[in-house]
């Protein structure tokens, strides 16, 4: 290579072996499942705990206080010259929320707002001021006051006078004038001429004046009354992302659920769980329990501070053994979905607190399922996958692979005879081949305790044909397939952390180098 000076024609090409390693996997019970949801406990055998969280009432269906606009027109029943000065409108409106059949009587609000409009088709500006008495915000009423509207333009075109207050943080009193009523609040409009102008005139049954009155996007942060007898129905589910993982067939020394219903609502709910179910691949079982399809009353939360929130939830705990239920049976299905059923309403017995239900902005029925299952069976074509990057040989200018085989060295602490299936995916991660070795990674021996102390380390062979070349040289990910049978058969086998599957994929073959 030194002699630079030299020069030859053609290209020179040579065949060498090489002895490569391609690509390496190590798979633990940590690459199925999240740390998060593992119990290792002093060496002990491992447990799966599994939290899921609903809430059963929709947001803001007890809290959303029902858009409202009132709107109005002023005239006058005969033609009449308006002197300056005059009052042209003196209105006080009460307000109705309509609600289905809930009666609030007091609400503080964490947003929403009033906008105010006035048209003036009069000749000359008028002078408004409008409040709203039951509205305060730190001890003082929403108002504003001495406001101009400018007069209608010369060709007659009206002006129309616009107002947003944002009323986050008011508090509301919605007793109505008697202080015994609900859902009612009260407005307050007066309008005069300008006082320095030259009156105004006004025709027979024309409006001269108009206004509106809108109140939205109202929503507590808390608020007090009768929150009616609403039914809501729970009809939904949710998919277990670790199990999409796993599939084959399983048998379980034991696991638990417990069901925790929590009401932090001041009311009082019926709850009926009317069906829970386990889905994989079409098939479900149906949980049963003596809770399903009984009626539950859950009591409603107080009024009393507790940790970080306003008020005392209460409690109520339902347990599912497999010596009460056949909880068991479902997580044999080895699901990746829960459906729910459930029924839930408001008061059933009405009234009961005289109007004084209440709400918080946080309020809820949570509904809080932990699943947990100890991580001891005996297992049949159990599977799981993993996706590695392929680190292997890539080559513009050459064939690379003229013939060989790939090897696969497997560290298996497992007390499992597994199978493994390799598909080679390109950049895109299209499928380019898919690899079958029809070897077993052999288990590794258990002690007297069934326990594992040392892995099995075997080799498994997979020859290079012409067929697989472009799939060697294109491919750039391989998904890794192991199906498990564990061994001793029909023995239910404790999992500790310390067990692991590893992987490394070598190139062994006669590769061809060109150079120009």
């Amino acid at each position: 290579m030194s002699l630079s000076s030299c020069s030859r024609d053609g290209i020179t090409e040579w065949d060498t072996d090489l002895l490569v390693p391609l690509a390496e996997a190590h798979l633990g019970v940590e690459d199925l499942i999240p740390d998060s949801n593992i119990i290792s406990d002093n060496g002990a055998p491992l447990i799966i705990r599994l939290n899921f969280d609903y809430n059963l009432i929709p947001d803001d269906s007890l809290l959303k206080i029902p858009d409202t606009l009132i709107t109005d027109n002023i005239s006058l029943p005969v033609s009449f010259n308006l002197p300056s000065g005059f009052e042209v409108a003196n209105i006080s409106q009460l307000i109705r929320f309509s609600y289905k059949d809930v009666k609030l009587t007091e609400a503080l609000l964490e947003s929403g707002y009033a906008e105010f409009s006035i048209i003036n088709s009069l000749s000359d500006k008028i002078i408004i001021g409008y409040d709203i008495p039951e509205s305060y915000l730190s001890r003082q009423f929403c108002k504003f006051s001495n406001q101009e509207v400018q007069a209608a333009s010369a060709d007659g075109l009206p002006f129309e006078f616009v107002k947003l207050i944002d009323l986050s943080n008011h508090s509301l009193d919605l007793r109505g004038d008697n202080l015994i009523s609900y859902n009612r609040m009260r407005f307050s409009l007066n309008a005069m001429l300008n006082p320095d102008g030259d009156g105004a005139s006004v025709v027979a049954n024309t409006p001269f004046i108009t206004y509106k009155n809108k109140f939205f996007d109202l929503k507590p942060a808390f608020a007090r009354g009768f929150l009616g007898q609403s039914s809501f129905q729970f009809n939904d589910g949710s998919d277990v992302e670790i199990m999409k993982k796993i599939s084959g067939l399983l048998s379980l020394e034991d696991l638990s659920l417990t069901i925790n219903l929590e009401n932090s609502i001041g009311a009082d709910f019926n709850l009926v769980i009317n069906n829970v179910e386990a889905v994989k691949n079409g098939t479900s079982i149906s949980l049963q329990h003596s809770v399903i399809g009984s009626n539950e009353t859950i009591s409603r939360a107080q009024n009393i501070s507790s940790d970080i929130y306003p008020y005392t939830p209460t409690q109520r705990t339902y347990s599912f053994t497999t010596d009460n239920s056949n909880i068991k049976s479902l997580a044999e299905l080895l699901p990746d979905r829960f459906n729910y059923d459930i029924s839930a309403q408001l008061n059933p017995l009405g009234n009961v607190s005289s109007g004084n239900d209440f709400v918080y902005s946080s309020s809820n029925i949570k509904l809080n399922s932990t699943i947990e299952l100890p991580l001891k069976f005996s297992a049949s074509n159990l599977a799981f996958r993993d996706t590695i990057t392929f680190e292997g040989l890539n080559s513009e200018d050459s064939e690379l692979v003229n013939s060989g085989e790939l090897r696969l060295i497997a560290k298996n602490k497992f007390p499992m005879n597994m199978s493994v299936q390799l598909e080679f995916l390109d950049t895109n991660k299209t499928s380019l081949q898919t690899f079958f070795v029809d070897q077993t990674i052999p288990a590794a021996a258990v002690n007297s305790n069934l326990r594992v102390e040392v892995e099995n380390i075997s080799t498994l062979i997979i020859p290079i044909s012409d067929v697989t070349k472009a799939a060697v040289n294109d491919a750039r990910f391989i998904v890794v397939t192991a199906r498990i049978d564990t061994q001793p058969e029909d023995e239910l086998l404790p999992i500790y952390a310390d067990y692991f599957l590893g992987l490394q994929l070598i190139g062994d073959g006669k590769y061809r180098i060109q150079v120009k």
